[in-house]
Order: structure tokens, then C-alpha cells, then sequence
């Protein structure tokens, strides 16, 4: 038997004995000094798939164990009526008013329907915060995705934006990316433009609380191109917070994540660098500087794309006006000459 202790914010395990043998041999083929964290990693995946697979499909059990209930009742009451004597079949018909099985069966669609109420009235409730957080659940496998396609490392990403911890309001990141070494990087995900630069809505806070609960190496918060736009603070597409935290702005319309590319390459290259060990076999490593270098040179060259796309869009805007104007010019032309024809 094992002790399992809680507190706020940890699990403590004691004498832990796990008796699956393909579990064991995952476990042995990871390296001595990455057992613990992978062991971890794997613990709070597992617990996360467990409580969605089990939070999705309450509401759908509760309406098909009904729905068989239903079924049931209607299948033993054609059995009844079958094995009941002709004196008790008008007692046991469930459609005659008054009688004990019409009674049970109104009792029980009765409860049927209330417990249907109050699951539709929970739904009706969390539809709302649902229908919010739809478009954040989209970016969030939008980047997973992207960055699955595009990686050149042996690395895993998964949104795990659905997670919660308690009742609390800690963050817990939007997408989790985990390398061979079992590091991990996470990322906050904003579709909207509330967030701030500093205060309870900041992105560094933000990054810090689920760099803390993750145990992550580092931190990537990827906002849009147009939520940007009225933040002054927020004067680039990438910004270096500092303590191994990057903040990003991704042409989300567009479907351009180079930005964020750049950037995970940058941190892991950067959390590569510093962690690297004699225990670590040595890799082809890209020196950070040289990383950041391009980098700064695509930024520039992708604001001053974005700001000829607006001055672009201007000219255009400008060239219907005109075209209205000479619109307005010749119908009154065309209304003077016929005046002037009228005359002569």
C-alpha cells in the first residue's frame, strides 16, 4: 500500500509500487537522471486524461443511462403483461390513470425530467463560458499543430489549456511542449487583446505561475498581430521578458506562425545551453546569439512587410474615394448637360 498526502498545491507519494511490466521497461529505458521528472510528467498527463475523458462524458452517460432506463421499463412492462394474469393486467398497465405501475412510471419520468432540467440548466450555464473559450481552444491545437508540422526536434506539444487545478485560478499553461531530456517549455495562448503588461491580466505573471506548476525550463506567451495593435507597450512581434520568457504576435488570420518557430528554437536552444551536462550526450547545437541574430533581422523585416501591407491598404482605400469622387463629378455633368440641352 502506498501513503498519498495532499496538500494545496502537491501530491506526495510514498512507497509507491507499480506492478505492470510495460510500464517498467518504459521506465528503464529513460536515462537515471531524467527517471524522476519523466516520472512526474507522466503522473499529472495521466491524472489530466483521466479527469477530461471522465468530465466529457458525464453529461452523455447521465442521458443514456436514462435513455435505457426508459427502454428497460418498457421492455419488462411487455413481459409483465405477458406473464400477469388477466385480473392484474389492468393494475400493471403503466397508461391507466391511478394505477400503482402508472404511478411508478409518472414518478420516475417526473425525476427524469428534473435531473434533465438540471443538467440542461448547468449547461445553459458553462454554454457561454464555453462558446469563449472556443476560439482560445482552437489557437491553442492550431499551434500544437503547427509546431508539430514544422519541428526539427524529437519534441511532443499538446494543448493542455482544459486543465485546472481545484477551484483555484492558477495557470496552468495552453500548450506544453516536452523535450527528449523531459524538459518542458509552456505556453500561454491569447486570442483576445485583455491582457496587460503588468497587474493581475499580466502575460509575465501569467508565464511565471505556469512555469512554476509545470516545472518548465521556460516560457513562451503567443498573442496576435491585431490584438497588439493598440498596445503601446507591446511594441514588437517578439519581445525577451527576461528569465527565459518570450512574448509573440502571430499573423493568427493568416495562418503565419514563423515568429513563434523562431522563438521556440531561440528558448530551446537557449534552455540547451545552460542545462547541458556530461550526462547529456553532446548534439549539434545552434549558438543562441547567432539565432537571435536572424531573428531581430526577420522581425524588422516582417514589420516593415506588415506596415507597407497598411500603407498598401490606404492607397487602396484612397483610390476608391477617388473613383466615388469622379463618380459624383460626372453625373453632374451629365445632369448640367441636360439642363443645357433642354435650353438650346
Amino acid at each position: 500500500m502506498s501513503l498519498i498526502s495532499l496538500t494545496k498545491m502537491s501530491v506526495t507519494i510514498k512507497d509507491l509500487e507499480i506492478d505492470n511490466q510495460e510500464t517498467r521497461n518504459i521506465v528503464n529505458d529513460w536515462e537515471e537522471e531524467t527517471r524522476e521528472a519523466n516520472l512526474i510528467s507522466a503522473i499529472n498527463i495521466g491524472a489530466s486524461v483521466l479527469r477530461n475523458r471522465a468530465t466529457s462524458g458525464q453529461v452523455d452517460y447521465v442521458k443514456n443511462e436514462f435513455k435505457d432506463l426508459l427502454t428497460e421499463l418498457e421492455r419488462r412492462t411487455g413481459e409483465w403483461d405477458d406473464l400477469i394474469t388477466d385480473t392484474m393486467e389492468g393494475s400493471l398497465d403503466p397508461e391507466k390513470e391511478g394505477k400503482p405501475i402508472n404511478k411508478l412510471r409518472t414518478r420516475i419520468l417526473e425525476e427524469i425530467g428534473d435531473i434533465r432540467r438540471i443538467l440542461l440548466e448547468e449547461e445553459g450555464v458553462d454554454k457561454e463560458a464555453s462558446r469563449m473559450k472556443t476560439q482560445g481552444t482552437k489557437f491553442e491545437q492550431e499551434i500544437a499543430d503547427d509546431l508539430m508540422s514544422w519541428q526539427k526536434y524529437p519534441d511532443s506539444f499538446e494543448p493542455v489549456g482544459e486543465e485546472t487545478v481545484g477551484k483555484t485560478r492558477i495557470k496552468v499553461g495552453d500548450v506544453l511542449a516536452t523535450t527528449e531530456h523531459g524538459w518542458t517549455i509552456v505556453m500561454e495562448a491569447k486570442t483576445g487583446n485583455k491582457y496587460g503588461d503588468r497587474g493581475d491580466k499580466s502575460l509575465d505573471k501569467e508565464m511565471d505561475e505556469s512555469m512554476a506548476f509545470r516545472k518548465s525550463k521556460g516560457a513562451i506567451a503567443i498573442t496576435t498581430t491585431e490584438a497588439m495593435e493598440g498596445k503601446k507597450w507591446q511594441n514588437s512581434i517578439f519581445l525577451d521578458r527576461g528569465k527565459n520568457r518570450f512574448m509573440v504576435a502571430v499573423d493568427w488570420k493568416n495562418d503565419d506562425y514563423t515568429i513563434l518557430r523562431l522563438a521556440y528554437m531561440l528558448l530551446r536552444e537557449r534552455i540547451m545551453a545552460e542545462n547541458t551536462t556530461d550526462n547529456i550526450p553532446a548534439q549539434k547545437r545552434i549558438d543562441p546569439k547567432k539565432i537571435l541574430e536572424i531573428t531581430n533581422d526577420i522581425i524588422r523585416d516582417m514589420s516593415s512587410a506588415k506596415k507597407m501591407k497598411q500603407i498598401l491598404g490606404n492607397i487602396e482605400g484612397k483610390i476608391d474615394e477617388v473613383r466615388v469622387e469622379i463618380d459624383t463629378y460626372q453625373r453632374k455633368i451629365k445632369d448640367r448637360m441636360s439642363e443645357l440641352n433642354a435650353l438650346v
